[in-house]
């Protein structure tokens, strides 16, 4: 924090010369508050070091673009922790327009991460109620990366939430011995959201029950 106060009052007088020294040791403190857990105090760190970095990327590119990503991508951690889903799929949703540039532009060296990040979105989509988009965002990570399985968990339950339950339900079996925990923690917080609608919760608490059944009674 001394080192930043420095680096500021000095940026203040040469922006040129000191505003990324200011924004990298941003990240560094947010870094740090991410790992004592003050969720807060990291986010509003790389929120301030994005806004410099962007603006530094906007006249070079080549060394800045690649950072701003990287932020971004941190702080949409963040915002998962600290239950800001809102705030993290927006912020996700400029990630991955700049992720879906490169992978356009080289899909071998940034084909996991567009894949992964598309999935995570997938799952943020569905913790907001947009079923619609969750499974889409799904369905795009499997095309981009068919041999991942990740996604079908995603998918299972948007299809699920909108109604599409015959489908939903051979994806449940079919993930079931593999992902079981995940799925039955993914209806709980469903259900601490309130995202589940009143017309398909009969059909969650009979996957529910699907689910904690031993396999070989299957």
């Amino acid at each position: 924090k001394s080192a930043l106060g420095i680096y500021e009052r000095f940026a203040q007088q040469n922006p040129d010369a000191f505003e990324a020294d200011s924004a990298m040791t941003q990240t560094k403190l947010a870094e740090l508050y991410f790992y004592t857990h003050r969720y807060s105090e990291s986010e509003a760190m790389n929120k301030s070091a994005l806004y410099y970095y962007e603006r530094l990327a906007k006249s070079d590119s080549t060394n800045y673009a690649l950072t701003t990503i990287g932020i971004k991508y941190q702080l949409c951690i963040t915002y998962e922790l600290d239950g800001k889903f809102a705030s993290e799929y927006d912020l996700r949703s400029e990630l991955l327009l700049q992720l879906k540039d490169l992978y356009t532009q080289d899909s071998e060296n940034w084909g996991d991460l567009y894949s992964s990040q598309l999935n995570s979105q997938s799952f943020c989509a569905n913790l907001l109620g947009k079923f619609t988009d969750g499974e889409q965002l799904a369905l795009e990570a499997l095309r981009i990366d068919p041999t991942e399985k990740l996604p079908y968990t995603n998918l299972a339950a948007a299809l699920l939430m909108q109604g599409k339950v015959d489908d939903a339900e051979k994806l449940y079996v079919q993930l079931k011995s593999e992902y079981k925990d995940g799925l039955l923690d993914d209806f709980n917080k469903f259900e601490q959201l309130n995202v589940i609608p009143a017309e398909r919760k009969a059909d969650v608490e009979r996957i529910r029950k699907m689910l904690t059944e031993p396999v070989d009674n299957q």
